[in-house]
């Protein structure tokens, strides 16, 4: 922010030194000057220094998730909670997602499910959540990551990595987000019996 306001003053003094009594007559284009040498200089700044900057992780969004029961028959892997060529997610309305268990079948609850889906001829690793938002319950594997929760409670949030800035020379202007990501948790005993090929370090 320093940057931004140094450059305003700098270009003033050069700009009353240069139009002398007529300064206050090209005010406009002297404030127009002024915000463009401002601007140039602290995105050059940012951008010269971006690379040395240290990193945060904030979160910004956090949705609960909800449990949801499959019938034993469609998984294919006992093991964990696999299904395949199934979607299970689009194949039932909402309102099933928040049925009690059917007492005349045999059901798993979980909060998470792995499917395959056919993407343009070929096979995609799909994850499934309930988050109450039909739209939003579908995930592709390479979209997420997963991790155990704290407690029995499931939830997915949405963080992103971002500058870490301490400095009064820089400004937030010019420096996105590094990247954004999604994770859900789910419960320990849920997250423990999932293969760890599927399993993702979260990169921060």
């Amino acid at each position: 922010m320093l940057t931004f306001i140094v450059s305003v003053i700098v270009v003033t003094i050069i700009s009353l030194c240069f139009f002398k009594k007529n300064f206050w007559e090209n005010r406009y284009l002297i404030l127009l000057i002024c915000g463009g040498v401002a601007f140039f200089a602290t995105l050059t700044i940012n951008l010269s220094v971006r690379e040395h900057l240290p990193t945060k992780s904030v979160v910004i969004d956090k949705t609960p998730l909800y449990k949801f029961y499959v019938q034993d028959s469609l998984l294919m892997e006992k093991t964990f909670d696999y299904c395949d060529y199934y979607n299970y997610f689009n194949d039932c309305n909402t309102n099933e997602f928040k049925y009690k268990k059917d007492s005349l079948h045999e059901q798993v609850e979980l909060h998470l499910i792995f499917y395959m889906q056919k993407i343009k001829s070929s096979k995609t690793l799909m994850i499934g959540v309930f988050d109450g938002k039909t739209s939003e319950c579908n995930y592709e594997f390479g979209d997420v990551y997963i991790a155990p929760s704290a407690d029995t409670t499931a939830y997915i949030i949405k963080k992103k990595l971002v500058y870490d800035i301490k400095s009064k020379w820089i400004s937030e202007i010019g420096l996105p987000r590094v990247s954004t990501i999604r994770v859900i948790y789910i419960p320990k005993n849920e997250y423990k019996v999932i293969p760890d090929s599927l399993i993702r370090k979260i990169p921060y």
